[in-house]
């Protein structure tokens, strides 16, 4: 998958969660937009090649009206307290997935 611009929809509270995509994602050199999730609007939305919310299953849920055709991830940013049954991403293998992502080998779930 090749990705230009991606947009980082975070919760309050998952600002440890934020630093490592923050990081991940400049190690490859790809262009990131990051919003609170209070503070977005369709707008945010366009010309994106990846929505990835950091929360639980509420910001993931959130971010899925805003999208269409877009490729959406999920990041719980506290599993031991978030239910995170659309999040099976954490801080701690988000790295590993989010390269499975860019070499697409990964299975869609609709």
């Amino acid at each position: 998958m090749i990705l230009e611009k991606v947009l980082v929809v975070y919760m309050k509270g998952g600002e440890a969660t934020l630093k490592v995509v923050k990081k991940v994602i400049k190690d490859y050199q790809i262009k990131t937009i990051v919003k609170e999730r209070n503070s977005i609007n369709i707008k945010d939305f366009k010309q994106i090649d990846l929505v990835i919310a950091i929360g639980g299953d509420g910001t993931f849920l959130r971010t899925s009206h805003y999208i269409e055709n877009i490729p959406h991830m999920g990041v719980n940013s506290n599993p031991k307290k978030k239910e995170g049954f659309f999040m099976r991403t954490t801080k701690v293998n988000f790295k590993k997935n989010f390269e499975r992502l860019l070499s697409e080998k990964y299975k869609v779930v609709n």
